[in-house]
């Protein structure tokens, strides 16, 4: 299968030491070592009937519309190994169809059928942003003359969001992102090649889950079915109108909240509370946990240790808040027993776990005391009868972060009864 941009890629793979010698003969021009992905540095491999052909797609999509804007015609042949693979350069195909263009065109076979992809070019992609792509490539195809290729709609980017990837396979169209996870249907072609995330991918997709941008989506969450402008949500959040404005315009891109009005007065509303849960867990899920600080204090049951724990932070002024199992049965109640108490603790906690008489230990433990920063946490802690709990969103995506017993359990039925988000 020989798939290029501009560059057509003659070989079952290229290895790195053969790449090296290329690079280093002076015969590949700066175009072509910018364009070009190379088979085992991030090849995508499709498997029919047992035969695996690789495919090479440029991928650093900053060269992508150089590619397109040269329009000398040139071709020349470099010969490896005794001339059995080479690499060959040839000029585009013309983009522009009518009122209709597209970023730019590969001609491609599989096994002996030639096939012509049509290319749109997104630095990120995220659902309203692929919903752009695909009446544009959709304009582009029915505007083609006939041919006897078949003709494929294609998006690449750098990164491309699950909801995004998921509205692509829906319309049939094509993807293809840097960490080379590639999906291509037709009457009987299909690939999918999902490969997991680079840092620098993930980084793109999940800025949203940290920081200042975290509180702002959380606080988006707690707005549920109310409309809300931009300093709203930064009152709510305590983060900066700027922050607030940049993280509603993220959701937009992803849609998961509705718009209306412009200008000072726009206002928005959460209107896929699914989505963003599910991506939300998903991001909680790959991380690490929170260091988790374990302690046993005596007590005579632990409902009687958490109003002692209530009692000495409101005499101290320290805030806390409790968490894990303890906050889900309190918010959606489901486990017969609980024996064991995680929560947050503000400065002032070393003073607040003396006067509990709580000693550190490696096992027995029945105090756990979650790490947590004084600017993010806290703030969307709720008054539950005589304690302080996390609200259910936060103490949904703790839950998740935790191994042991009936958490998982216990974080399915706080969705579905209290988050109001069936799985």
């Amino acid at each position: 299968m020989r798939i290029g941009v501009g560059v057509y890629l003659e070989a079952d793979l290229v290895t790195f030491s053969e790449r090296t010698a290329l690079l280093q003969s002076g015969h590949v021009n700066e175009h072509v070592r910018s364009t070009i992905l190379w088979g085992n540095e991030a090849k995508s491999l499709i498997t029919v009937e047992n035969l695996t052909v690789p495919v090479a797609i440029s991928v650093p999509l900053q060269a992508l519309r150089h590619v397109h804007a040269r329009n000398e015609p040139k071709r020349e042949q470099l010969p490896i190994n005794g001339g059995r693979r080479g690499i060959t350069s040839e000029p585009m195909s013309e983009s522009q169809m009518g009122n209709s263009h597209a970023d730019f065109l590969i001609d491609a076979r599989f096994f002996d059928a030639p096939l012509k992809l049509v290319v749109e070019v997104k630095r990120s992609a995220f659902p309203r942003d692929v919903r752009e792509a695909i009446w544009q490539l959709k304009k582009y195809i029915a505007a083609m003359p006939p041919g006897n290729s078949r003709v494929l709609p294609l998006l690449m980017a750098d990164t491309i969001s699950p909801g995004a990837r998921a509205l692509l396979r829906e319309e049939k169209i094509g993807y293809f992102d840097r960490s080379g996870s590639l999906y291509l249907s037709a009457d009987n072609l299909f690939v999918l090649v999902e490969k997991p995330a680079s840092k620098q991918q993930a980084r793109s997709l999940n800025n949203l889950f940290v920081g200042s941008r975290a509180k702002a989506l959380h606080a988006v969450w707690t707005f549920k079915d109310q409309w809300f402008g931009v300093h709203e949500l930064a009152e709510r959040a305590s983060v900066s109108p700027t922050t607030a404005s940049q993280v509603l315009i993220e959701l937009e891109r992803r849609e998961w909240v509705s718009s209306k009005g412009a200008g000072p007065s726009k206002e928005r509303i959460l209107s896929n509370p699914r989505a963003l849960l599910d991506e939300w867990s998903s991001y909680v899920a790959s991380i690490k946990p929170k260091p988790l600080r374990s302690y046993y204090m005596r007590m005579t049951n632990i409902d009687e240790a958490i109003r002692e724990i209530d009692r000495i932070c409101d005499e101290t002024g320290v805030r806390y808040e409790i968490s894990g199992p303890m906050a889900g049965q309190i918010h959606a109640p489901h486990l017969s027993k609980i024996s064991q108490i995680h929560c947050r603790i503000d400065h002032g906690g070393e003073g607040l776990l003396r006067k509990l008489g709580a000693k550190a230990v490696k096992e027995g433990w029945n105090l756990g005391v979650i790490d947590s920063n004084p600017r993010h946490d806290f703030l969307f802690r709720q008054r539950v009868g005589h304690v302080w709990v996390t609200d259910p969103l936060q103490t949904y995506l703790d839950l998740l972060q935790l191994d042991s017993g009936r958490s998982k359990e216990l974080a399915d039925h706080l969705r579905l009864t209290k988050l109001a988000v069936p799985e």
